[in-house]
């Protein structure tokens, strides 16, 4: 019992080394701390709580597996991520069946370490199997974000393998799954993954040459970015495709000046991962050749 309690302290430590490596901390910048020092304190508290439960196939390993699986991917290695999200799976189906919620969390967990990975019809199958268990659990208290949630990542996921009207459609369950809930009652995260799905959404109908419905989506994403309750708490988060759809549509409009104003250092804002990035470039070089 002693050596479990302290490989928990040690998953604690572990994370709050992470949390403070990352900056997700205000006034905590991980001085001192490194990637690979914090990946190997998870791996250390995993390997003593196995060793102390005697038992791989032991529940409460599953979440070490996980939260080393969250490190990793953090800390940008999504293969070793997928491993360790995979023996999370394993003993939570074993524990909890296929269609628990914490199997949820780990298909939902894998789907991200895979897209990561450029594993895309990995990715999507358990982006898939996600989603089919959050529609098992429809209903219930507090999962109407985590269908919303569900929803938007096979969404991407499929926006990546091309597949836009698929991804067009599940975009749209995901705003769906968070409509009904009227403004003032949504929680600042579901308005946040709306905002999201919106700003998804607008990618999706640009690709498909639609530019009303991307235009009409961005437009709503904006709306709310700016309602009240996102005002004050800020919403931070994905940035940059917003910035991206909305500099396209003003090229679109012939607004050249408009356009790379709004690009302006857009590729060092949340959400500009890799594809994002080029578009942001390849957008500005657009504006940049127009007279």
């Amino acid at each position: 019992v002693l050596e479990r309690l302290a490989a928990d302290a040690q998953l604690n430590i572990a994370n709050t080394h992470l949390h403070s490596l990352m900056g997700y901390w205000e006034g905590c910048d991980g001085e001192g701390l490194d990637g690979s020092r914090v990946l190997e304190e998870y791996r250390q508290a995993r390997e003593r709580f196995a060793t102390a439960a005697a038992s791989e196939g032991h529940l409460g390993l599953a979440a070490f597996d996980f939260s080393y699986g969250a490190a990793l991917l953090q800390l940008g290695q999504p293969l070793a991520a997928a491993e360790r999200f995979e023996l999370a799976l394993t003993n939570y189906e074993a524990h909890h069946g296929p269609m628990s919620l914490l199997a949820g969390d780990a298909h939902r967990a894998l789907a991200a370490a895979n897209l990561g990975a450029g594993a895309l019809e990995q990715a999507r199958h358990h982006a898939a199997a996600n989603v089919d268990i959050r529609v098992h659990h429809e209903g219930e208290e507090g999962q109407r974000l985590s269908l919303a949630e569900a929803h938007d990542a096979l969404g991407v996921v499929t926006y990546e393998l091309g597949l836009l009207d698929t991804a067009r459609e599940s975009l749209s369950r995901a705003i769906q799954a968070l409509s009904p809930a009227p403004e003032a009652e949504i929680t600042l995260k579901e308005l946040e993954q709306l905002r999201l799905s919106y700003v998804n959404l607008a990618l999706v109908e640009w690709d498909r040459d639609d530019r009303a419905a991307a235009r009409s989506a961005i437009r709503r994403a904006r709306e709310l970015q700016e309602s009240p309750s996102a005002t004050r708490n800020g919403l931070q988060t994905d940035l940059a495709p917003q910035l991206l759809i909305e500099a396209r549509l003003m090229l679109a409009d012939g607004q050249r000046r408009e356009a790379l104003d709004h690009l302006a250092g857009a590729e060092d804002l949340p959400g500009a991962g890799p594809a994002i990035t080029t578009a942001i470039a390849a957008a500005r070089e657009s504006a940049t050749a127009l007279k």
